[in-house]
């Protein structure tokens, strides 16, 4: 394994066509496939879907993908660092727990925007569904949540909030939409009614814990659901046309699928879909340390930045 490998690699997952990256990189079409099948030997896993407009990550895919991205980036900062035994960088983990959604979010934006602004500041991102997060931040060493709420929800979770000590802000609001694969019919319609997604199968995450989904399950086809461990999972069945899910659109702005246009998302009619993404932290800010606080500032402007996109 080399760096040329992974900037192949990574350069093909960014253009989502090996002839596009090929023609960046100045190399041949085989060549670079050459190269990519080398690195899939190599590791001894499969790091491309073949579709017919192009390519995208698999699941393992994605996670090379990112760490490849962020070695490529921390070698090119290597080489801009000032060779002098006075420069002292004092560096500091930060731990995040989040829904999966706001941590696929976050990676993409906050992470890289932090990378290139503060590399002193190292942003850990933890999945966590909210049932267990007031637990684990109770329990550990962990300051800073984003949980993901409906409305009727909200009070009831601000109310444990401030009783466990904490305070919670609304960082967005946004509608849930229904996700769809762009070659399902239903995609000509401006949006979707209880009575559609009767004939549909309904996607989601077992991990998932609280109530939500639940109360889509019931509308959508009752003879089959897929619970899938990861959203990329679902929105991979997704793109294959072989079930809907309900998220809300912004959030997921980021993904291959999305950004491949593989997927789209229609509103729903007669079912509540408000979500309110929220950060949870101590009410006491001496108990944050000042790398956590910047952090905070930063993770409210990423949000403030899509809630107005």
């Amino acid at each position: 394994m080399n760096l040329e490998s992974m900037k192949y690699f990574v350069t093909t997952v960014n253009n989502g066509s090996i002839n596009k990256a090929a023609r960046e990189l100045n190399l041949t079409q085989p060549a670079l496939s050459t190269a990519i099948s080398k690195m899939e030997d190599e590791l001894g896993i499969v790091l491309l879907k073949r579709f017919y407009n192009g390519v995208v990550p698999t699941e393992v895919g994605e996670i090379v993908y990112r760490e490849a991205e962020q070695i490529l980036e921390t070698v090119q900062d290597w080489y801009q660092l000032k060779n002098t035994a006075n420069d002292i960088i004092d560096f500091c983990n930060v731990h995040i727990l989040a829904v999966p959604t706001a941590c696929a979010y976050l990676a993409n934006t906050l992470v890289e925007n932090i990378r290139s602004h503060n590399p002193n500041i190292c942003v850990l991102l933890h999945e966590c569904q909210h049932k267990l997060m007031m637990r684990q931040l109770a329990e550990s060493k962990m300051n800073i949540g984003i949980l993901s709420l409906s409305s009727f929800d909200l009070t009831f979770y601000k109310d444990h909030v401030i009783h466990q000590g904490w305070r919670m802000e609304v960082l967005y609001e946004e509608e849930r939409e229904l996700f769809l694969s762009i070659t399902n019919p239903l995609v000509k319609k401006d949006y979707l009614t209880i009575a559609d997604l009767q004939k549909l199968t309904y996607a989601c995450c077992s991990r998932n814990s609280d109530a939500i989904t639940e109360q889509y399950k019931i509308y959508f086809n009752r003879e089959y659901c897929y619970m899938l461990n990861n959203y990329y999972s679902i929105l991979e069945m997704v793109a294959k046309d072989k079930a809907v899910t309900i998220f809300p659109p912004k959030i997921l702005q980021e993904n291959i699928f999305i950004k491949k246009g593989m997927l789209t998302s229609k509103p729903i009619q007669g079912i509540a879909t408000r979500v309110v993404y929220v950060l949870v932290c101590p009410s006491d800010e001496m108990i944050l340390t000042k790398c956590e606080k910047k952090v905070i500032k930063l993770v409210k402007d990423e949000f403030y930045k899509m809630q107005n996109n």
